[in-house]
């Protein structure tokens, strides 16, 4: 029987409006990793790897 894939990582990136440095306080990055790690806690998704930057984020 054939391996079926039903499922494939996906690529996120959100950008801050002309790349504004909004996430250089701690406290801002730290409500989106709240946020994601609330999500993985309750099995909503898989995050295999987060990348945060002053001005956008990444999840894959």
């Amino acid at each position: 029987m054939e391996n079926i894939i039903t499922e494939y990582p996906m690529f996120f990136t959100a950008t801050i409006l002309e790349w504004k440095k909004l996430l250089v306080p701690d406290k801002y990055k730290d409500i989106i990793v709240n946020s994601l790690r609330f999500l993985v806690q309750k099995n909503r998704i898989i995050l295999n790897a987060l990348v945060t930057m002053p001005d956008c984020y990444r999840l894959f």
